[in-house]
């Protein structure tokens, strides 16, 4: 089931207030299923929390819920509808999509945890290689993250020279 996408919660530049940049890469499904399958296993967050981020949600609502998750998984608490609904209490962009209704469908039309490194490449960018464990993705023109088992194994250039860090 398929949660209807309550669209970007962000309003766009007017022409004259920026340049002109590309829209990145956005999967709401994507989005939707990680958030899903996070407070129905909490372990599938460790799979991911390595590398995703917030701000690598095209949603910034799914980006706080995502945040949200963080904060009671690190501390060693379960993040489900219920311990996130006190995250969200005085949120009126949540509010917008369903409130706590909203958390309770991402739940409970999630799919198998396993698939968590499969949704990831749908929000960071574009997926180039995936099993059950590893998880190559396109993340820029000349970017490729290869991740193993939850950990970053290689951030290389297409080249498949490892990416310098910029200093």
């Amino acid at each position: 089931m398929v949660i209807p996408n309550p669209g970007p919660t962000v309003a766009p530049f007017a022409e004259s207030e920026g340049p002109n940049y590309r829209t990145p890469p956005h999967n709401f499904d994507a989005e939707q299923a990680l958030l899903g399958a996070i407070p129905v296993n909490n372990l599938a967050y460790n799979r991911v929390s390595e590398f995703l981020q917030p701000e690598h949600f095209a949603d910034a609502v799914h980006g706080r819920i995502f945040d949200a998750c963080a904060k009671l998984i690190e501390r060693s608490q379960i993040a489900n509808p219920v311990t996130l609904k006190g995250f969200f209490d005085q949120d009126a962009e949540l509010e917008d999509i369903g409130g706590a209704q909203y958390l309770a469908r991402l739940a409970g039309s999630a799919a198998g945890t396993y698939s968590t490194l499969r949704y990831v490449g749908g929000i960071i960018g574009k997926v180039v290689h995936v099993d059950e464990n590893r998880l190559t993705v396109r993340t820029g023109e000349n970017t490729r993250i290869t991740v193993d088992r939850g950990k970053v194994a290689s951030v290389l250039d297409v080249k498949g020279k490892p990416k310098e860090e910029k200093k």
